[in-house]
């Protein structure tokens, strides 16, 4: 807000004859100016913390993937003797049934 001067002088007309607290309240319409800083700061921080939120939010996500795919690999790496087993056994079966064929 640039220029509060028709706020606060209506303000002005009206604050005798309003209760104090509505017009303390109003008063803070009527110089509406001097609040931009502070507003505008109050504005920052929230959107700042709502960035952190979104972040805090991905790093999360990133967090719960690697942990997927750790334990994908920790499966394939304990699965691994089971099927080096397998395949030897597989292979060691091909040569008998060859040699039977001879």
């Amino acid at each position: 807000m640039e220029d509060a001067s028709p706020i606060r002088r209506l303000f002005n007309e009206v604050k005798d004859r309003i209760p104090d607290e509505v017009s303390e309240n109003l008063g803070y319409a009527a110089y509406i100016e001097g609040m931009q800083i502070p507003v505008s700061r109050a504005l920052q921080r929230m959107a700042d913390r709502a960035q952190m939120a979104k972040t805090q939010e991905e790093v999360d996500s990133y967090k719960h993937r690697t942990q997927e795919v750790h334990h994908k690999i920790n499966f394939l790496e304990n699965c691994r003797p089971d099927i080096v087993g397998a395949i030897d056994r597989l292979k060691r079966r091909r040569a008998e049934l060859a040699k039977e064929m001879k």
